[in-house]
């Protein structure tokens, strides 16, 4: 595919060259998904490694002649990860495969819906790219870099396992159908609690990960579960509250942590869900515990909860209102609500995801 004037340099991507580039992207895929297929059965083939890395060069270089950099930065990610496999310093596994077709999907998508938004296809595209970027350096931790990897690009993506096998994979897609659930008899917008999962893990990375990322999405999918549990009146009522019913509100976080009560395995996301209505000053509940003796999870939570609760307030029409007002809040509850070391993350996060790493 040939680079024009009427695609270089500019934020989007005329109809003419975006069908040119969808139909050459087509075609790659196939041969992508063709050779994925035939490595699974054949994983240290140097030949289909070969064939991989030149389909992955391919498609990133029609992506530069576009200028679509945020998505070429992706994909030279996954060609230096296929490389060190071409030379036998890593393993080809299935799930590497899982990763590069739902990355060569997601560029896709980002085309299509999109027509080349470079500031969009950052947000989506880049925390997965910083990611892939760091399997060749850190080798050990492949497998967790992956599996987070994977969940950015699609939080409904369950990794393989034995279907007989327990395991947390399987209990966070057990845990997210719960969320569905939940969401639904709590009368939540569909779809809530993937956006905080998404957002909390967005954040985590931007933090250099010092929460496991299987621990903080569970915590993120259960953490309000014993909401829908409560009476319906109470939930839909407008009225002011009683204290009785003020008890019973609080009484949501232990009432969530009790799904895990005999999951031993999940003890650190048990206490995340209980603690996630502490405040930094000692003043939440349900244990009115302090600062650090609050799990960091639920000191990031507190702050996902509060920036999802205000960004989904529907009586603003646009999105950059509501984005700047739950970042006032939660920079006003710096040091009583919330953790400031957290907020700052939250603010570096928040300034590249929406205001386009303009000072908030």
């Amino acid at each position: 595919m040939s680079a024009t004037a009427e695609g270089a340099g500019d934020s989007t991507i005329s109809a003419g060259l975006l069908a040119d580039f969808l139909s050459e992207w087509a075609d790659a895929t196939q041969v992508t998904e063709r050779l994925l297929i035939e490595l699974e059965g054949a994983p240290s083939s140097i030949e289909h490694l070969h064939g991989l890395f030149r389909a992955v060069h391919s498609m990133k270089s029609n992506l530069k002649m576009l200028h679509l950099d945020a998505a070429a930065r992706l994909l030279h990610a996954i060609e230096d990860v296929l490389h060190a496999m071409r030379e036998g310093r890593m393993a080809f596994e299935p799930t590497f495969g899982d990763l590069v077709l739902l990355s060569v999907e997601r560029v896709r998508i980002c085309f299509t819906r999109h027509r080349g938004d470079e500031a969009h296809a950052t947000s989506v595209l880049g925390p997965v790219e910083r990611l892939v970027a760091r399997m060749a350096d850190e080798p050990q931790r492949r497998s967790v870099l992956v599996n987070h990897a994977l969940t950015l690009l699609d939080p409904w993506y369950a990794p393989r396992t034995s279907e007989s096998q327990s395991s947390p994979e399987l209990d966070l897609s057990h845990f997210r159908a719960l969320a569905q659930v939940s969401e639904r008899r709590a009368g939540l917008e569909e779809g809530s609690t993937l956006r905080m999962e998404q957002i909390a893990a967005e954040v985590n990375l931007r933090a250099g990960l010092p929460i496991p990322p299987i621990q903080l999405s569970a915590a993120v999918l259960l953490h309000d579960f014993g909401m829908s549990l409560l009476p319906l009146e109470l939930l839909k009522s407008a009225a002011p509250l009683s204290s009785a019913h003020v008890a019973l509100l609080q009484a949501h976080p232990a009432r969530s942590a009790a799904l895990l009560d005999h999951r031993p395995e999940w003890a650190a996301v048990r206490q995340i869900i209980l603690q996630h209505h502490e405040r930094h000053d000692g003043s939440g509940y349900p244990a009115a515990v302090p600062g650090d003796a609050i799990h960091p999870g639920a000191r990031l939570l507190a702050m996902v909860d509060t920036f999802e609760a205000i960004t989904q307030d529907r009586s603003h029409k646009s999105q950059r209102r509501p984005v700047l007002r739950a970042l006032t809040e939660i920079n006003a509850g710096a040091g009583s609500q919330f953790d400031p070391q957290w907020v700052r993350v939250f603010n570096d996060w928040a300034r590249q995801r929406y205001l386009g790493g303009a000072r908030a």
